[in-house]
């Protein structure tokens, strides 16, 4: 049994994120994802996000956003100052959602405010994500980490955790495309890179795309 799930509505529209580390100053989260400090860097997450909800709200003036946190918010950041300004990204038409991954530092502080309810409850939480009427939607499991076997039937495991390194998705069986299924790293590193740079998430289309290659990593 999966320790949450939830069902995107007909009038929603997923976003998948992962491991923003905000407040994470060590070069090896900025500088390896070309930026010039942490702050730059956590400031071009959160605008991206902005600007892509706000131009995607204005298009579609008929749907509802949910973006999912798959972990790793925020570090370092007492009273959730920095998780606050991802779940403030939210209105009455946008979800910003997270999960608390293994470095969780700040969630906690945020027991008993409103923010807690964009928390989802367990660490390394299980999100399965169905519509039976969008293909893309059905069967997908999203995690932190990734997983080395899931239920049957699921289409693909969605995660972060790697940030962008496929020896983590080196999972039995070839490019991670085994018998168990296809596994895709949405950290933020592969979203920069799979989108030349414009977003720092994945849309389900564009994961559904990608689950339809032959080989996913």
């Amino acid at each position: 049994m999966l320790p949450y799930s939830r069902t995107i509505g007909e009038d929603e529209e997923l976003w998948v994120c992962s491991d923003f580390h905000l407040g994470h100053d060590r070069e090896f989260i900025w500088k390896v994802r070309g930026f010039a400090d942490s702050a730059r860097h956590d400031q071009f997450l959160l605008d991206n996000l902005r600007a892509h909800s706000e131009a995607f709200l204005v298009q579609y003036p008929g749907k509802k956003l949910v973006i999912l946190h798959l972990g790793d918010l925020s570090l370092q950041d007492p009273g959730g100052v920095r998780a606050r300004q991802f779940f403030d990204l939210g209105n009455e038409r946008v979800r910003a959602l997270t999960t608390p991954g293994n470095h969780a530092s700040g969630l906690a502080d945020l027991a008993g405010t409103p923010y807690e309810a964009c928390i989802l409850p367990e660490q390394g939480s299980l999100i399965i994500a169905c519509d039976g009427k969008r293909q893309g939607y059905k069967n997908l499991i999203f995690s932190h980490y990734p997983l080395l076997r899931w239920p049957e039937g699921a289409n693909g495991v969605i995660c972060g955790h790697c940030h962008g390194n496929e020896a983590c998705l080196n999972l039995p069986g070839k490019g991670g495309s085994s018998e168990l299924g296809k596994i895709l790293d949405c950290g933020v590193e592969n979203a920069l890179k799979h989108s030349k740079r414009s977003r720092c998430y994945f849309p389900i289309g564009e994961i559904q795309r990608i689950f339809q290659q032959k080989d996913v990593h």
